[in-house]
C-alpha cells in the first residue's frame, strides 16, 4: 500500500503496525510490534531498545556504540569499551573491543563465553605493533575453580575440569657435596655426605635419585654403589665400569622406586671398589647429589 489517502479503515487496519499499550504508545517496556488484528511480528520496541526474535538481514553496514558516522557497506563497526561487560549467562558469549583499561590491550577484540559454570575470555586478534603474541593475548580465564585444568572434552574441544588424582610429595630431602673423596674398601661403605632423612606420614612410595661422577683409578676396574634404608639394602648393586683408560670419569645417574613404611627413614648411598683399584668421585670438585622423595597417592 503506497498511501492511506482515500482508503477506508476497514480495508487498511490489518496492514497498520502498532504496539498494544492502552493507547499510551511506546514506553520503556519492550512490546511486540503488531498489525491491526494483533498478529505479532518478530520485532519488539521500547524507548531504549529493539529486539528481533527472527532472522535479521542487513544490506548495508552495522555500527555498534556510535551513531555519529554511517558505517561502510558490508561491515560491522564496534566502538571501544573502557570497562569489561558483565559475564555472559551459561551457554552465551559476548564480543567487545577493549581500550586497554581492563582486559586486553588497546584495540584487542575479545570474545568471552560461559560454559560449564566457567567464563573464559580469548583475544581474537594481535594488537601489538610487533605482531607477536603475549601471554595475556592467548587466554584469559575468569570464574574458574582453583585447581581445575584445561582438558580435551572428547569432542574436539576444551573444557575446565578438576585435576585428576596423582602422586603428591609427602616429604623430601637432598644432600649435595663437591669434595674429592675415595675409598679402597672392597666392602660397601657410606659415601661421604650422601645421607638424607625423610618422614612418611603413612605407608607410601619412595623415589631415590643419585647423580654424580665416579671412577676407578685402575683401567678396566669397576665401582659398585647401592642405596640403603638404614641397614637395609635397596635393589641391587649398580656397577660403574672404568674403561681402558685409568681414571676415566663416568656419570652415574641412579634411581630406586619402591614401597615405604610410615615413619622416619634415613637413606644413604654406599660404595666399594674391587681388588686392585680405588674408587673415586667428584673429580675436579664436580657435584654429587642424593635426593629422597616420599610420594602419596
Amino acid at each position: 500500500m503506497a498511501t492511506l489517502t482515500g482508503e477506508q479503515i476497514a480495508s487498511t487496519y490489518k496492514d497498520l503496525l502498532q504496539v498494544s499499550n492502552s493507547n499510551a504508545g511506546v514506553d520503556a517496556t519492550l512490546r511486540d510490534v503488531e498489525d491491526g488484528e494483533a498478529t505479532a511480528s518478530c520485532v519488539k520496541l521500547s524507548t531504549t531498545a529493539v529486539a528481533i526474535t527472527g532472522d535479521a538481514y542487513i544490506t548495508s553496514g552495522l555500527r555498534i556504540g556510535d551513531t555519529t558516522t554511517a558505517p561502510d557497506d558490508n561491515t560491522i563497526e564496534i566502538k571501544e569499551r573502557s570497562s569489561d561487560p558483565g559475564n555472559p549467562a551459561e551457554g552465551n558469549g559476548v564480543i567487545w573491543l577493549s581500550d586497554g583499561t581492563e582486559q586486553g590491550d588497546d584495540g584487542d577484540l575479545i570474545f568471552e563465553r560461559t560454559a560449564g559454570a566457567a567464563t573464559v575470555a580469548s583475544v581474537l586478534n594481535i594488537a601489538n605493533s610487533d605482531g607477536q603474541l603475549e601471554a595475556d593475548e592467548v587466554l584469559v580465564a575468569t570464574s574458574i575453580t582453583d585447581g581445575h585444568v584445561l582438558t580435551a572434552d572428547g569432542a574436539n574441544g576444551l573444557a575446565w575440569e578438576a585435576a585428576a588424582g596423582g602422586d603428591a610429595v609427602d616429604d623430601e630431602d637432598s644432600a649435595t657435596a663437591t669434595s674429592n673423596i675415595n675409598t679402597s674398601s672392597t666392602s660397601l661403605v657410606n659415601m661421604t655426605d650422601m645421607s638424607v632423612t625423610i618422614t612418611a606420614s603413612a605407608a607410601c612410595k619412595v623415589l631415590l635419585l643419585f647423580h654424580g661422577s665416579v671412577f676407578n683409578n685402575t683401567a678396566g676396574k669397576s665401582v659398585f654403589v647401592r642405596f640403603y634404608d638404614g641397614a637395609t639394602g635397596l635393589g641391587s648393586e649398580f656397577e660403574v665400569q672404568t674403561m681402558l683408560v685409568a681414571c676415566n670419569m663416568t656419570a652415574a645417574p641412579l634411581h630406586y622406586f619402591g614401597d615405604l613404611t610410615e615413619g622416619e627413614h634415613t637413606f644413604t648411598l654406599k660404595w666399594r671398589t674391587v681388588s686392585g683399584g680405588a674408587a673415586y668421585t667428584s673429580y675436579s670438585a664436580s657435584e654429587r647429589r642424593l635426593t629422597a622423595v616420599a610420594l602419596t597417592g
